[in-house]
């Protein structure tokens, strides 16, 4: 028997497959980003022990192990992995002593190894506002040169591939109709074309938070509820509409913590130490059942913003009510705030409390806040601040108080007895009538009163 035939006599017992082996797995270890000069294992396991294991990549076998006695798998060792050792790898086994009867090929298993040499990509979501069910979104994935693949991974899984447009460097993933399933943490990652196993490293992780319309809207709120100094303790306080939710919290739109409550609670406190200027800003919150931590998150925004200590460099504004005078209930008057200079932003304070902001035309320094059919409760103290265009959190101080009083007066009766001057005439002892309304002089609409004409 010739060499030849030898060879071929003995590949085709190597191909002969023995159906009753079950297909062994193939798993890599670590299971995440893989770099050069990290160790890493491929272990292969199959359904019995007493097996010989050999690993293949891109179907050329590399290797051949026993596995220890009464084990069912082994480990292939990479010492300090390199780009070349990317690729694709399976595995098959034998029955020690039975080298010619093979089980079936495991599902093929990855090694991406990145390369320190390429940039890590952008990731950039469109649109960046608030999303709701039902919108069409995009997801862009951007590399530093052209000739790239790009794979989308969500919570690390890889969901989809895509080449870039000839001589571009980014491509973009569309979400059509999202849906709250789709809400989640997603990443990109590239290779160049022609090279599926030399990969950059991950992008910065995206959020996808989709609103769900079914949750109501969370309130927030800064305590204390005051004027706020350089170096105070101030908490942010967010409250949903049930109990062991997670919170986050967002300063312009950027998340900057997160918080799980506790079982019995429905609010989260956010607390802030030696507070300075650099905390200043536009905070919003929002929060998620922790069942499933993207299916229902609402995403309304609240916004509360805080101010810190007076721009030294802006002078006190004046206040002033108009008409300066005795004011009655249901008269109409207007509370008047005025700058040093022109095309101010001012806000108008009821003890301490904001109830309306103006910004002024360009030519003028005063705004005017009016206030119709004035009642009682309109009474109280009132300050105001200004800051200027652009600089929304630069504030004067406050301006002095100016107090709001409606008169009115209380319902009562008042006679008067006739006296000699209201005879008609000397001797004439019927006095002139006299007619009086109770209560004088004011009467508030929807009092009583009382009209008499007394002899």
């Amino acid at each position: 028997m010739s060499q030849s035939f030898l060879g071929c006599f003995y590949l085709l017992f190597f191909l002969t497959l023995d159906p009753w082996f079950s297909k062994p797995s193939i798993t890599l270890t670590p299971t995440q980003q893989i770099s050069t000069g990290m160790n890493v294992s491929i272990e292969c396991q199959g359904a019995e022990s007493y097996l010989t294991f050999s690993l293949f990549k891109s179907n050329n076998l590399i290797a051949s192990q026993e596995a220890e006695e009464n084990r069912n798998a082994t480990k292939f060792f990479f010492s300090e992995v390199r780009l070349e050792d990317g690729g694709s790898y399976t595995c098959r086994y034998h029955r020690i002593g039975f080298p010619f009867r093979w089980s079936e090929s495991s599902d093929p298993m990855e090694l991406v190894v990145t390369d320190p040499w390429f940039s890590k990509p952008s990731i950039t979501l469109t649109p960046t506002q608030q999303i709701s069910t039902g919108m069409n979104v995009s997801i862009e994935c951007q590399g530093a040169e052209s000739y790239l693949t790009f794979s989308l991974f969500k919570s690390n899984n890889l969901i989809a591939s895509q080449e870039a447009e000839e001589n571009r460097n980014a491509t973009k993933f569309f979400f059509s109709e999202v849906r709250l399933e789709d809400g989640g943490s997603y990443t990109c990652r590239y290779h160049r074309i022609g090279f599926p196993f030399r990969w950059s490293e991950s992008s910065d992780p995206m959020e996808l938070v989709v609103t769900d319309s079914s949750l109501s809207k969370p309130s927030i709120k800064v305590l204390p509820n005051e004027r706020i100094s350089p170096g105070q303790n101030i908490t942010i306080e967010c409250q949903g509409p049930e109990k062991g939710l997670n919170f986050s919290l967002y300063k312009s739109g950027e998340l900057i913590t997160s918080q799980v409550t506790e079982s019995e609670r429905n609010r989260a406190e956010f607390p802030f130490f030696n507070v300075g200027l650099e905390d200043e800003g536009n905070y919003t919150c929002q929060y998620h059942q922790c069942v499933e931590e993207y299916h229902a998150t609402s995403l309304h925004t609240i916004l509360t913003v805080f101010y810190l200590h007076p721009d030294s460099s802006l002078s006190k504004p004046s206040i002033k009510v108009l008409p300066d005078e005795r004011i009655s209930p249901g008269q109409n008057i207007t509370i008047e705030c005025q700058g040093p200079e022109k095309g101010l932003n001012f806000s108008l304070y009821k003890s301490g409390e904001l109830i309306t902001s103006q910004v002024t035309e360009s030519e003028r320094n005063r705004a005017e806040f009016p206030f119709f059919n004035v009642g009682l409760e309109d009474e109280g103290n009132y300050t105001c601040q200004y800051h200027r265009r652009g600089n929304p959190f630069a504030w004067s101080e406050p301006s002095n108080a100016t107090e709001l009083v409606v008169r009115g007066e209380k319902i009562g009766w008042m006679f008067h007895l006739p006296n000699t001057s209201s005879l008609s005439s000397p001797g004439d002892l019927s006095p002139k009538p006299a007619n009086f309304v109770r209560p004088s002089p004011l009467v508030i609409p929807g009092h009583l009163c009382c009209a008499a004409c007394l002899p």
